[in-house]
């Protein structure tokens, strides 16, 4: 929950700038500009993606403050139109490539950073540390956008599910059963990956 002072500097930011104050624009923006774009990159994955839909997210609110009534706390309308943002941008750049192909590019640069890793002869513990990082990574990067965004607002952003019902204007047992969906998904997409990644494993070989 938000401290109370910042709800109030929040709703008198919001008054100044519909009295087109830029200054308080400019406040509104450095306030919350660093805790959008951290949680919007985790679901559009890449940093000038990222930057490009909370530079999105920000014209948008700024073009709409008169419509924010203060009926919920600002971050959470402005998340809203971020979240929005994230989830169109993926939809359009996810809109050509399968899960197959995905698979393909992710088994390509499981290879070249196993090659980089032996050539390098990396400590093995901090390498399969490493791994594991990175392949949560790439399982969150091909989830569908409603169930990245989801998981990232409760597991990583550690928002309550009324909050994300809010945020993604959705009924609270939509959001859980979205975010059980996307536990799922989740789970079969690290099973693949791994059965990428070792190839040999489940087919029934034996050594």
């Amino acid at each position: 929950m938000e401290n109370p002072s910042s709800l109030e500097e929040d709703q008198k930011l919001v008054e100044a700038i519909n009295r087109g104050d830029q200054a308080a624009a400019n406040r509104l923006v450095e306030k919350y500009q660093d805790r959008l774009y951290f949680c919007l990159l985790k679901i559009v994955q890449h940093p000038e993606d990222a930057l490009d839909v909370v530079q999105e997210s920000f014209l948008s609110a700024l073009k709409s403050m008169n419509r924010y009534k203060g009926k919920s706390q600002f971050f959470t309308w402005l998340y809203r139109i971020g979240i929005n943002a994230a989830i169109n941008h993926q939809r359009k750049s996810n809109r050509h490539q399968t899960f197959q192909s995905q698979l393909s590019q992710v088994h390509l640069q499981q290879t070249a950073a196993q090659e980089e890793r032996a050539a390098q002869s990396q400590p093995l513990a901090a390498a399969e540390l490493a791994d594991e990082v990175e392949k949560v990574r790439k399982g969150l990067e091909m989830l569908g956008p409603e169930f990245k965004a989801v998981l990232v607002l409760k597991e990583i952003e550690d928002l309550d599910y009324h909050e994300i019902a809010e945020i993604m204007k959705t009924p609270v047992g939509t959001v859980r059963s979205r975010l059980h969906r996307a536990r799922q998904e989740l789970r079969w997409i690290l099973e693949q990956l791994g059965q990428v990644e070792h190839p040999s494993q489940g087919t029934g070989e034996s050594r």
